[in-house]
């Protein structure tokens, strides 16, 4: 299920946004309301400072691409774009609402009958746990199908208490 929605969405679940690969979809048009009121952010979205040479670089490559234009002068209408590393790599990325379709589409997959099964006394039942000392617990209950496929029926997840942290993770 995970390669078919990579492979769907591959232009929204891609692990860069790398100024050589064309944005594909249609132009983008910008349709104002008349009770639009423009805002100005008067500094730039703080970046973790470890990510910063990558955001610089990333920056550069962007603008050389004509992908983003420099603003020497004030404007009255700006949004800042918000730097998300991404597998292990980092990356400039813009939220459009193709990729808030595909969000909600996969939300909707995800939290569909589909993937969670009724709970069936007669099939094989297993559980299994992960255990962290500083992020916490998670479970999943899982039942053997009768083609001997594993099929989850509950998960969940819980974080620890700052006592709960000084518990090793296989005393938790």
């Amino acid at each position: 299920m995970t390669h078919d929605l990579r492979r769907q969405f591959h232009d929204v679940l891609s692990d860069s946004l790398a100024p050589d690969q064309p944005v594909v979809g249609d132009p983008i048009h910008i349709r104002l309301t008349e009770d639009a009121v423009p805002y100005h952010a008067n500094t730039s979205r703080p970046i973790p400072l470890h990510y910063r040479a990558e955001a610089d670089a990333t920056i550069k490559r962007l603008l050389d691409s004509g992908r983003i234009s420099c603003v020497e002068e004030a404007t009255t209408w700006c949004a800042r774009a918000h730097f998300v590393p991404k597998g292990g790599k980092a990356a400039l990325s813009l939220w459009l609402s193709v990729h808030e379709k595909a969000f909600c589409q996969a939300k909707k997959l995800l939290t569909s009958s589909l993937l969670a099964k009724l709970f069936n006394e007669k099939l094989e039942t297993f559980l299994l746990l992960d255990a962290s000392r500083l992020h916490g617990l998670g479970f999943i209950l899982m039942q053997k199908e009768k083609n001997g496929h594993p099929q989850e029926v509950q998960c969940g997840s819980l974080s620890l208490t700052p006592a709960q942290w000084n518990y090793t993770a296989i005393e938790l």
